[in-house]
């Protein structure tokens, strides 16, 4: 209740003022004002004592009266009056006075909380690459495109079987309502069989998907960065793809099948194949360009790749290459570098111009943080070496410890073995004791290859038969291949290509050609982030958006009636920056419904 005022001016020019009771209700929903009863013109009750009045009324009306400590005649006596003109005219202090629906509010439950910021990034990644509008021209259904939907953004956020997919998808995912599958999800077998159309269409899918990723970065083709990796298969030896081999991850005991990729300076796939687990590195390349064909000036391996052979077939192809030679000794260093180099992240780099012919230019790369962890290296291994070899030396002069010749210098071929990276630096000699098989001395010295270990620590020999690029140029080329490579490790160990547990063929190809889709949207999730200044791993982004969750609130009205009312977490400051790097509204997505 409260006491509204109105003030007007009668004809004869005299101002009045009028007194009422009010009270406040809803109506139709909306709120109202109700005028209870007309109060005296002349009301003598002062502004400052009306909320008194109101309390007292309140109290009186509902038979819980206040308790007065100071009476005022003119209070009590109003009291008396409006009390009495409320119960003549019927009034309930009790009635509803909000014709809205009532909520049981001790019924309101959450009923169910899902993942959803994982969702939300990686179904965006899927509009830039225009995944949708590709796979309508490939003849996909609608209900196919949202399966492909599916395999992706699960294989990013919650790498497994398509089994573990599905497990995923049903119990902690927000993707079936995001897609609008909710209400009629697929069957498991439909996301066999999507997978298996995807994988038949792979060219066809890799060219699609790379010539958008031109147009949203806008970059140039122009180096091809090629590698290959393998996956280990908990199974059997096959005649078509599965084969005992060199396994990546040490598993000799299982078989293997591999990949084969060439990818862009940009860090997207411009081809990749499946091929048989018991091919290596060394023997590929050679097949791979001939499989999967490579139209681009330069070719960027690794050393492990860059074998004679290799080098001899690129060659006789034209092809342009850059490679890290296979040599273990470097050259030795002249008294001061040619230039210097620093990458984008602050490494300082030494460069000489070794020899260039006609064909083949070659650059010697001194790294300084590659300097320092091998100079770490050096110093333990040879403080090691040099401790066992005084400690056998000691031991001659006790009865206790061995002391045969024979025995002395198989212990030092087993210690040159050991510490064959820095035992080539020594010296060792094993002086026999005159008359005697045993031994007088084990003694070392530090020959010339100690001093150039110790000069050409960190040090590379960078080549390629692009003559006409600088140091630096070459230097920054082979650097990228190192960016690429860790996005590439995480393919391999977060992205669930490791391992394999179908029994079928066509469904470990189709596995396999999922997490190359996959390294698509993460890579460019990364870039895009990049630009923004976050360096994250694809590891780094999912721990941040899985604790983004969305709550679905069951509001029920009475037993047949309720309204739901999902709503998306509120974002923290790491997220909100993802969400914007990636064009997402930041807003919680409230979808309100009524069952």
């Amino acid at each position: 209740m409260f006491i509204r005022t109105n003030s007007y001016t009668r004809k004869n020019g005299t101002k009045k003022v009028s007194y009422s009771l009010c009270e406040n209700r809803r109506v139709n929903g909306e709120p109202k004002q109700t005028t209870l009863i007309k109060l005296d013109p002349d009301f003598p009750i002062k502004k400052e004592d009306w909320s008194i009045l109101i309390q007292r009324v309140v109290g009186e009306i509902k038979h819980h009266p206040v308790i007065v400590f100071e009476q005022d005649q003119q209070i009590d006596h109003q009291v008396h009056r409006i009390v009495k003109a409320l119960k003549d005219m019927g009034y309930d202090p009790y009635a509803v006075k909000d014709d809205r629906t009532p909520v049981i509010f001790d019924k309101v439950e959450d009923s169910e909380s899902r993942t959803i910021g994982g969702e939300r990034v990686v179904n965006k990644a899927l509009s830039f690459l225009g995944f949708d509008e590709m796979l309508a021209s490939l003849g996909f259904s609608d209900l196919q495109k949202r399966i492909s939907h599916m395999l992706v953004a699960s294989r990013c956020l919650a790498p497994g079987s398509e089994a573990d997919t599905y497990r995923w998808l049903h119990q902690r995912s927000s993707l079936f309502p995001l897609l609008q599958l909710d209400d009629n999800p697929p069957s498991l077998s439909s996301l066999y069989r999507v997978g298996n159309k995807l994988y038949t269409l792979r060219e066809t899918l890799i060219k699609k998907l790379f010539t958008q990723s031109q147009s949203v970065f806008g970059f140039t083709p122009c180096i091809a960065f090629y590698d290959l990796t393998n996956t280990y298969h908990y199974g059997k030896e096959d005649d078509e793809l599965l084969a005992y081999g060199r396994s990546k991850e040490k598993r000799s005991d299982c078989v293997l099948a591999s990949i084969a990729m060439v990818i862009d300076a940009s860090g997207f796939p411009t081809h990749a194949e499946i091929y048989k687990g018991n091919i290596s590195e060394r023997k590929t390349l050679e097949k791979a360009i001939k499989d999967i064909g490579i139209e681009c000036p330069t070719v960027i391996v690794d050393a492990g790749i860059s074998t004679k052979k290799n080098i001899e077939f690129l060659n006789r192809k034209g092809i342009k290459w850059l490679s890290i030679e296979r040599n273990k000794k470097q050259p030795p260093l002249k008294t001061e570098p040619d230039s210097t180099h620093q990458t984008d992240s602050g490494s300082a780099y030494s460069l000489w111009e070794v020899s260039q012919s006609q064909e083949v230019k070659r650059v010697l790369v001194q790294s300084k943080p590659r300097k320092q962890a091998r100079d770490s290296h050096l110093k333990r291994e040879r403080e090691k070496l040099e401790e066992e070899l005084t400690q056998l030396n000691k031991g001659l002069s006790n009865p206790r410890c061995m002391r045969d010749y024979l025995k002395i210098i198989e212990k030092v071929g087993i210690l040159r073995k050991k510490y064959q990276k820095v035992a080539y630096q020594y010296d060792i000699k094993v002086t026999p004791l005159e008359d005697s098989d045993l031994a007088s001395s084990v003694g070392f010295t530090r020959n010339k290859d100690y001093n150039h270990a110790t000069e050409t620590s960190g040090c590379y020999v960078i080549a390629t038969t692009q003559t006409d690029w600088e140091a630096e140029q070459m230097v920054h080329c082979y650097h990228q291949l190192g960016d690429i490579e860790r996005t590439f490790r995480t393919l391999k160990s977060e992205l669930g290509l490791r391992p394999i547990f179908h029994r079928k063929v066509e469904r470990i190809k189709a596995h396999l050609f999922i997490t190359i889709l996959v390294y698509y949207v993460v890579h460019l999730v990364g870039m895009r982030l990049k630009a923004k200044g976050i360096n994250l791993s694809w590891e780094g982004i999912g721990e941040e958006l899985f604790i983004l969750q969305r709550t679905t609130t069951k509001i029920p009205e009475h037993k047949n009636k309720y309204h739901l009312l999902p709503k998306d977490g509120r974002l923290s400051a790491i997220q909100k920056i993802i969400y914007e790097a990636m064009d997402l509204p930041i807003s919680n997505h409230l979808r309100y419904r009524t069952e």
